[in-house]
């Protein structure tokens, strides 16, 4: 299963691809917290002991839900559907990232009985996902509900009896009893097909799956200590012990040459990644990452006039963010290549679309970026969305 990432505006200026791969959960310290404490006293123990929601657990109902698109379910035991829980958040970069994917799944799935429920999670003001969804359209077109924000039936009686701590993260249901708890991007098609077929086997996907976040685990160990030093050449090396079919080889060479500035290494692996069948990361993801979080450098006039050629700008239809993060990514690829007009009439559209977004929060973070690049393109400049947001 190849994810089809539309990142946030903070996850692209952060430019770590690795980040998503490495750390699939974003998890709030006040939830850590929260629940921490919560499991330190006998009686949580004991609770927690009794309803616990794990791997063939009976799932309870739904209580204190607001339905905000698509038909409610009543129960998750009818006869030939698999129900995915999608938690979610509009504040989670993570969440808003895999929306694209989750609404791939449906368009795919729905007609084989497949239900996905992008069930909001600890935001207790329902105008927020209200307004979201209003701006995805079609890009979020399977049911959605409010689960009554943090102190709500679903944060008592699925959240944390199931031990959910981040988000994105998903519950697969069939029959009424979880199949699968954990990342959505952990979960392929051809599971989803096993789960809807019934030759899914709870038991042993939960055994690969533990082992996988071991690997995983020990993995994070080698890594965090090298991208806390910078040591993105001892990334490199790390990366060459990994398999070829460890998705995470890829992440981390690119997060390293990313970071080294190398351009001319990243066109070597754009290249390689144009004919490959089966790649975590697409072309796309690529060049949306060297166009808003790459600093100017040798080999970035070549790599912008191949990713131009292939660039396809966002549908009329698309979201309001979506197509200022297209605009901004044209209007940077273009100064790259020596499009200085194209790339400020870009930036124009690109902050005329701003205007147009519903989203408080998005709008005070990214506002400043706009005198921001005016003023870098005035003077023959125009550094990455990272730079100009950190004020370089």
């Amino acid at each position: 299963m190849r994810p089809k990432h539309h990142r946030s505006f903070a996850a692209i200026a952060g430019a770590t691809i690795a980040a998503s791969a490495l750390f699939t959960a974003s998890t709030t310290a006040q939830e850590a917290e929260a629940a921490a404490a919560e499991a330190a006293t006998p009686e949580a123990a004991k609770s927690a002991a009794a309803e616990k929601l794990t791997v063939g657990s009976a799932v309870p109902e739904l209580k204190g839900i607001t339905w905000l698109q698509g038909d409610p379910v009543k129960s998750f035991d009818e006869k030939g559907k698999v129900y995915m829980l999608e938690l979610w958040a509009t504040w989670c970069g993570p969440c808003v990232a895999i929306i694209p994917h989750v609404n791939d799944l449906h368009k795919k799935y729905a007609d084989k009985g497949l239900v996905i429920v992008g069930m909001n999670v600890w935001e207790d003001d329902i105008e927020a996902p209200k307004k979201f969804l209003a701006d995805q359209g079609e890009g979020m077109s399977y049911r959605v509900a409010f689960s009554g924000g943090g102190k709500g039936d679903f944060a008592t009686a699925w959240l944390k009896p199931a031990g959910v701590q981040g988000i994105p993260h998903a519950i697969f249901i069939k029959e009424g009893k979880i199949l699968y708890s954990g990342h959505p991007a952990q979960v392929k098609d051809s599971s989803i097909e096993a789960m809807l077929d019934g030759s899914y086997d709870p038991a042993a996907e939960a055994k690969k799956q533990a082992e996988a976040e071991k690997q995983q685990e020990e993995l994070r160990a080698k890594v965090m200590p090298l991208f806390q030093a910078q040591d993105w050449d001892g990334i490199l090396a790390l990366a060459k012990t990994l398999e070829d079919s460890d998705p995470a080889k890829l992440q981390l060479q690119l997060t390293a040459i990313t970071q080294k500035g190398d351009w001319k290494a990243l066109t070597a692996v754009r290249s390689e990644l144009a004919t490959a069948e089966d790649s975590p990361i697409t072309v796309s993801d690529l060049d949306q990452n060297a166009a808003l979080g790459m600093s100017a450098g040798e080999g970035a006039k070549e790599y912008a006039t191949l990713a131009l050629k292939d660039y396809k700008p966002a549908p009329a239809d698309a979201p309001a963010p979506e197509k200022m993060h297209k605009l901004l990514m044209s209007s940077r690829l273009n100064f790259l290549a020596g499009n200085t007009d194209a790339a400020k009439e870009d930036l124009a559209k690109a902050k005329a679309a701003l205007e147009t977004i519903d989203q408080p929060q998005m709008k005070q973070q990214l506002e400043p970026l706009f005198p921001a690049a005016e003023k870098a393109l005035a003077d023959g400049k125009f550094p990455s969305l990272r730079e100009l947001l950190q004020g370089q």
